[in-house]
């Protein structure tokens, strides 16, 4: 069966096909990546949130910016203390 003219298209595959399991695998991998972060923020106070971050990570916030693990550490510190 041929696409029709209205057919999306992502990564050059119909946007009706169904995932596969490499595509599941990585989907479940981030969603549990951004859940573990959020916790990690809510309930921890972020103290170990700079190690979602890659060494010379970019954390940010409006027109503020945190480069890497000791900008961002000290981003969430103030939360530590309260």
């Amino acid at each position: 069966m041929l696409p029709s003219q209205n057919t999306q298209f992502i990564n050059g595959r119909s946007a009706k096909e169904m995932l596969d399991r490499d595509d599941v695998e990585l989907w479940s991998a981030l969603y549990r990546d951004a859940t573990n972060f959020r916790y990690e923020v809510d309930f921890n106070g972020g103290a170990q949130a700079h190690e979602y971050y890659l060494p010379d990570g970019l954390f940010a916030v409006g027109d503020n910016r945190f480069e890497g693990y000791d900008k961002i550490r000290a981003y969430y510190a103030p939360r530590l203390h309260t």
